[in-house]
């Protein structure tokens, strides 16, 4: 847990570059998988702060995988949080510049749209 404390108040001292290294040093050694989705969430945040959009963008898309791993626990809540964050990152990949990356995760966004619709 101390590098989640230390990974905020990086943020707060906008060091969003050394959170997100403390962050991925969090989830390589979390247990809970119950703190995976926040934890790229935060990650993505942090590197679209420093402008790494790219990076962002597979944060992103790894939240909106793990997101889609709990489908059949809460199949409305995963769906529309896997959405989300493919969302984000096609927008991270477009801000870079990332055309494959953008049109992928706009894909991915399209079929779960179609095959899990909104409640």
């Amino acid at each position: 847990m101390g590098s989640i404390s230390r990974a905020y108040a990086l943020s707060e001292l906008g060091e969003y570059g050394t959170a997100a290294q403390a962050l991925r040093t969090e989830l390589l050694e979390s247990v809970s998988t119950g703190e995976w989705v926040a934890l790229c969430e935060w990650i993505a945040g942090c590197l679209e702060r420093v402008g790494k959009f790219d990076e962002a963008g597979g944060w992103y898309e790894t939240a909106a995988d793990l997101c889609l791993l709990e489908l059949g626990t809460r199949p409305t809540a995963s769906a529309s949080d896997a959405l989300h964050f493919f969302e984000l990152a096609c927008l991270c990949y477009k801000r870079e510049g990332g055309v494959v990356s953008a049109s992928r995760a706009a894909m991915l966004s399209r079929v779960l749209v179609t095959k899990c619709p909104p409640a």
